[in-house]
């Protein structure tokens, strides 16, 4: 072994080129094929070898995997930016993973929240109510997190306000994940800009009674925001801003509800400062 380290990495480097050379000289002739996965993981070492070898060898070809961050590769290697499955793949990835087909309002659902990614769409897809997260999908949350820079900790409380209040759902509300489907369906379509459809879909969502669970917060406050949403959009800034407004008076409402003051979901709305809409601030001070 030479004592170079530069010298002992060159022989390396030579020997691995010529494995690949023999296992590609069949008398066919066929490329040989070398898929690295995690290309953002490796190390240097790695990198100037798959360099060396894509200069070198006419049989080799390389499919190199990495995450969307800047990553070294060979010279005059194509890139192909791979996006979030659509709805239809989501679908058939679902049905692999469960074994059975998935009805349309809940692969909507699954689509919604997963963001199109596969891991996290078979992690959501596959769960049982009391799984605990896989330690693949906590590194791949993290990972994106990381990627946000100093907004990472305002995620991660917000992921962690809305895991304590999912955990209070009350059983007695068995229409709580009709009724967040029915609002992940509204989100879908503001996302693809069909403004008409979500606001047709958002008239249809019938909420549950003010006294029927922790959750039902949650819905009111979902509803708001997405009324607010679907009106800055059509260009109603008034309207935005009015249930903008409301939303922030349900959470004074929810502070105030004695069955529900000590929940989690109470506490993080205790936690939050809603800035009133200025009209309603002047109506506010002249009825005192």
């Amino acid at each position: 072994m030479p004592a170079d380290p530069g010298e002992a990495l060159g022989r390396l480097v030579a020997a691995l080129l010529r494995v690949v050379e023999r296992a590609g000289s069949g008398a066919d002739g066929a490329p040989v094929l070398i898929v690295v996965d995690d290309l953002h993981l490796a190390g240097p070492s790695t990198v100037e070898w798959l360099r060396f070898a894509a200069r070198r060898s006419q049989r080799l070809r390389l499919v190199l995997a990495s995450r969307p961050t800047p990553v070294p590769v060979p010279d005059g290697a194509r890139r192909i930016e791979l996006g979030p499955l659509d709805l239809a793949a989501a679908g058939q990835l679902v049905e692999v993973r469960t074994g059975a087909p998935v009805d349309a309002a809940r692969l909507e659902a699954l689509w919604a929240r997963s963001g199109g990614n596969p891991l996290l769409l078979h992690a959501l897809a596959t769960a049982s109510a009391d799984a605990t997260v896989p330690a693949g999908v906590r590194e791949v949350v993290d990972g994106l997190l990381e990627s946000f820079g100093g907004a990472a900790a305002t995620v991660r409380a917000a992921a962690e306000r809305n895991a304590a209040a999912a955990q209070t759902v009350d059983p007695a509300a068995p229409a709580e994940p009709e009724i967040q489907g029915r609002l992940d369906l509204v989100d879908i379509a503001l996302l693809s800009g069909e403004v008409d459809r979500a606001a047709r879909l958002l008239s249809q969502v019938e909420l549950q009674p003010l006294d029927s669970g922790t959750m039902v917060w949650h819905q009111r406050e979902r509803h708001g925001l997405l009324t607010a949403r679907i009106a800055l959009a059509a260009g109603d800034r008034a309207g935005a801003a009015g249930a903008a407004t409301e939303v922030c008076a349900s959470a004074g409402r929810a502070r105030q509800h004695p069955a529900r003051a000590g929940g989690p979901a109470a506490r993080g709305l205790r936690g939050r400062r809603c800035r009133q809409h200025p009209r309603r601030r002047r109506r506010a001070g002249r009825s005192g």
